[in-house]
């Protein structure tokens, strides 16, 4: 975009001959061109992220609420969106508010114009997609954080049960032990009462 506001700025000084503003307007034309495909191609997952295609909506919570989502709608940055491109033709072609090429101070002058409104609604739409972009940022942190608690959690409950379970097979362990003994003991009474008697 700066390039274009740089060549617009250029060919509005007037310093330039025919032939210098042609190769002006070339240079333009061709950087319009790249911005709208740059606009129309790119994608995620085929939603046209440039071209308006739509919404995404992120699920980033445990339920399925609106507060457990984040949603990005694509902006509009073609060049019939940026105000660069006339549209009412069967064929677009990259005009500037009438003016279809930089082929005159005044016709640079409201390309230059253009342009400037253009650079505003692009950094207004990298401003949404930076918003976006922090808020999936923060919602991965966090989502990061509640991770290694539920595994702490997690880790603490199964090593709970474990050493429970150990304490309850020692005491099991006493105890048969114990009751084996006991038995051993009433097994000699009968025989150390017979040793009595005799």
């Amino acid at each position: 975009m700066s390039r274009l506001a740089e060549l617009a700025e250029q060919s509005a000084n007037g310093v330039f001959s025919n032939v210098q503003r042609s190769a002006l307007q070339n240079e333009y034309a061709a950087l319009n061109s790249e911005i709208e495909r740059i606009a129309v191609t790119t994608e995620f997952n085929g939603l046209g992220l440039l071209s308006g295609g739509g919404q995404v909506i992120f699920q980033v919570g445990f339920d399925g609420s609106s507060l457990s989502q984040v949603t990005y709608s694509g902006v509009q940055a073609t060049l019939a969106a940026l105000g660069l491109a006339n549209m009412n033709q069967s064929a677009p072609s990259f005009s500037i508010q009438g003016a279809t090429e930089l082929e005159s101070q005044s016709a640079s002058r409201l390309a230059l114009d253009a342009i400037n409104s253009a650079i505003s609604t692009v950094t207004r739409n990298r401003g949404q997609l930076g918003a976006a972009e922090s808020r999936l940022d923060i919602t991965i942190n966090n989502l990061q954080v509640a991770r290694e608690n539920f595994l702490a959690a997690e880790s603490r409950i199964r090593d709970v049960d474990v050493a429970s379970e150990a304490a309850e097979l020692t005491r099991l362990s006493i105890l048969q032990q114990a009751g084996a003994s006991i038995l051993a003991q009433a097994n000699q009474q009968p025989s150390l009462a017979l040793q009595l008697i005799q």
